[in-house]
């Protein structure tokens, strides 16, 4: 059988146990208002900043983070700007070297087309030649990135294996998206110094109609004109050619053609001309004629022709 473990039954020690009870009741509670307050200063200071909005829809919201002084102070670059920094060449240089290569990876970029390099000019030859030094540059850091995956493999506990070689592997996935970028516009540079019409294309953009039935439409609405003109006349079949003038039938103004045609002969008209008693006579000159240009006056005329000199 059990023994029963005796009951004290002194007023003064049950009273300071439960004192003491009470004291830790206090003390628990005081230590989660501070857990509470610090959550709420947390959140207020690094948690994510939801703007007041209209409406009752769940908004995404923006998250943002602060190293530690203990990061700051192992990784020494972290408050240092992204875009300025640089090192100079024999530093960058002793930098790589710390950090062996993979065996069989390939870190020297990929050179242009000699067929599209010999048409270039000074100015793309001097674009190229910059696509290739920040290609160059961007190599060298996959070298620490990888031995660095190779140190955490060995000191990693296998719970936090998955998640930090997903972080790694992402930062891998940039560097050679990046790469790649710097690739394609070496090929565009190559591409349009033989045909400047070639524009790059955009995969991620949606358009108002697809590339196969832009193409279609344009197709079979050129095979529609084409057969609009083979049947449909010309307007300019029947147009007579240049030059060419056909006269009225009289006819169709008058009872019957006249003597001369329908059209008054010339020497006709002159000799109405003449004859018309309302038209004053001309004068019988010689020099003038409708047809006849009134002779010069000789020069020798104006001057005395003695040859006697000036007194």
């Amino acid at each position: 059988m059990s023994e029963t473990v005796p009951i004290s039954t002194d007023l003064p020690h049950l009273q300071q146990l439960a004192q003491q009870l009470e004291l830790q009741q206090q003390q628990m509670a005081h230590q989660q208002q501070l857990l509470e307050a610090l959550y709420q200063e947390h959140m207020v200071t690094s948690g994510p900043q939801v703007p007041p909005v209209p409406h009752d829809l769940p908004v995404h919201p923006s998250f943002d983070w602060t190293p530690t002084p203990d990061l700051t102070h192992l990784m020494l670059t972290l408050d240092q700007n992204i875009f300025t920094s640089t090192l100079a060449d024999k530093e960058c240089l002793l930098l790589i070297e710390q950090y062996p290569p993979i065996q069989g990876l390939s870190y020297v970029p990929l050179v242009a087309l000699p067929q599209a390099g010999r048409l270039f000019n000074c100015h793309q030859k001097a674009k190229e030649n910059r696509l290739y030094t920040t290609q160059y540059a961007l190599s060298a850091v996959f070298r620490p990135l990888d031995v660095l995956g190779h140190m955490l493999l060995l000191i990693l506990p296998s719970e936090h294996m998955d998640r930090v070689f997903a972080t790694i592997n992402d930062i891998r996935a940039l560097l050679l998206h990046t790469e790649g970028m710097l690739t394609a516009q070496q090929n565009h540079l190559a591409l349009r110094v033989v045909n400047p019409s070639i524009q790059p294309q955009d995969g991620d953009c949606e358009y108002t109609m697809t590339t196969e039935e832009f193409k279609d439409t344009i197709a079979s609405h050129s095979t529609l004109q084409k057969t609009l003109r083979d049947v449909c006349p010309s307007r300019n079949r029947f147009r007579p050619t240049s030059g060419t003038y056909l006269a009225p039938n009289p006819s169709f103004f008058r009872g019957g053609p006249s003597g001369d045609g329908g059209h008054p002969d010339y020497f006709s008209q002159q000799t109405f001309r003449l004859n018309n008693p309302f038209r004053p006579q001309q004068q019988n000159n010689t020099n003038r004629g409708p047809h006849r240009v009134a002779p010069r006056p000789n020069r020798n005329n104006t001057r005395d022709n003695t040859n006697t000199p000036c007194q």
